[in-house]
Formats: C-alpha cells, sequence, structure tokens
C-alpha cells in the first residue's frame, strides 16, 4: 500500500472509515466507534454573501455565543462580554468570479462537486463516541429533540436561518 491509497483503502467497503448520509444510513454498523455530524457544503443559495452567512451561522452557532468572563488582576479584576461571531466575508472579486461560475452549468457541477468534497475538510457540527453507531444515529435523527442537546442545538440553527432568510 503506498502513502496515497490511505484515504481510499480507509474508505473502501471493508476499510475501517465510513461515511453515511441519510440515503445510506441503512449501512451504519451496529458496532462501537466515534462518529461526526457535517454539514455537507451545498449551493444552499445562488447569492454568494447569503451563502456565506448560511454556512458561518452554522460553524459559529452557539447556543450561547455571549460568555462573561472575568480576567483577575492582583488588585482588580476586569469583566468582559464576549460574543462568537465568523469572520469569513466576500468581496467584489469574489462576487464577480462566484456569479462567473454559476452562469456556466459545467462551472457550477464542478463548484458543486467541490463543495461536497471539502465537507470533509470542515469542522464537523458534532463528535462523539458511542457503543452502537446505528442505535445512536437513530436516536439523533428519530429521538426525542428536547432531550438531544445536538439535536435541538441543529434544528434551532435551521430555524434561525430559515426565519433570518425570510426577513432579509
Amino acid at each position: 500500500m503506498t502513502h496515497f491509497n490511505v484515504f481510499h483503502d480507509l474508505t473502501s467497503a471493508d476499510g475501517r472509515l465510513g461515511f453515511y448520509t441519510k440515503e445510506s444510513r441503512n449501512r451504519i454498523p451496529e458496532f462501537p466507534g466515534c462518529y461526526a455530524w457535517f454539514l455537507p457544503l451545498w449551493l444552499y443559495r445562488e447569492d454568494l454573501d447569503e451563502f456565506i452567512q448560511l454556512v458561518n451561522t452554522f460553524f459559529s452557532y452557539e447556543e450561547a455565543p455571549e460568555k462573561e468572563v472575568e480576567a483577575p488582576f492582583t488588585w482588580e479584576s476586569v469583566n468582559l462580554r464576549i460574543r462568537r461571531s465568523a469572520r469569513i466575508r466576500a468581496n467584489d472579486e469574489n462576487r464577480t468570479t462566484w456569479q462567473r461560475i454559476l452562469s456556466n452549468h459545467e462551472a457550477k457541477d464542478a463548484l458543486q462537486q467541490v463543495l461536497m468534497e471539502a465537507t470533509l475538510l470542515t469542522p464537523p457540527l458534532y463528535v462523539g463516541r458511542t457503543n452502537n453507531l446505528k442505535r445512536r444515529y437513530l436516536k439523533y435523527t428519530g429521538g426525542d429533540r428536547d432531550k438531544n442537546t445536538f439535536s435541538r442545538s441543529f434544528h434551532r440553527a435551521c430555524s434561525e436561518i430559515r426565519v433570518q432568510n425570510r426577513y432579509q
């Protein structure tokens, strides 16, 4: 095995690493393992600024994005309120390139393919471990959202995005 085949070998049918979607969920194994949830990068919006805002919202989502922090010094403390926010923004050149790509069917398809492949290089929304991967998947996708922190947070982020986009 060469070093270039490592990823291919890990993800082959008998490999140790699996990627599952809603369509392939029936192949999720019923044994222990680590898992991660990813936001698939997809052309959710054709407007570049809206697309970036949507992706930023997911990657920076926290149920409580503001924190109070105290920095103690010898004679006093400084209290700070900090808020987490994403920093990815587009410029005019990015917007022009984006529109040129979207106006060409082949280029748009190629962009979509690259976005989906790039999903694996993004930070996961959640990472966990379990003694039964299939059972955990079913719990997250069909369970009680009030008792499932990740599921509740994910669906809340989806709802907030739908509401934000409706009024902007």
